[in-house]
């Protein structure tokens, strides 16, 4: 059985991975209000909760341009509120236990 979370984790995922065009702003509002709070822990949440995010995270990155995109439409603009891909790769790697250099990042 579906949960509420999975079949909204779903609708985000055809959102990104289909009409991401369409939907900068909207996209950039879900990852910087529920997705990288839910990923950093701000908001409580269990460990099959947090499993689905990185699931449905692993699913979006599975196309190469979708995050090429996520760099240049978030990080690289000026009028984006949130560096999308930089933060994603440091809640990524903080979770896998990776060490990412600050020099590299900003």
């Amino acid at each position: 059985a579906k949960t509420i979370l999975g079949s909204s984790l779903s609708v985000f995922e055809r959102l990104v991975l289909c009409l991401r065009e369409y939907f900068k702003h909207e996209c950039e509002q879900i990852f910087k209000e529920i997705i990288l709070p839910v990923l950093e822990l701000r908001y409580p949440t269990t460990p099959m909760q947090r499993d689905q995010f990185l699931l449905s995270l692993k699913r979006i990155f599975s196309d190469p341009q979708l995050v090429v995109e996520l760099y240049l439409n978030y990080d690289c603009d000026n009028h984006a509120s949130v560096n999308v891909f930089e933060r994603l790769a440091q809640i990524l790697s903080r979770l896998s236990g990776v060490v990412l250099d600050k020099r590299i990042s900003s």
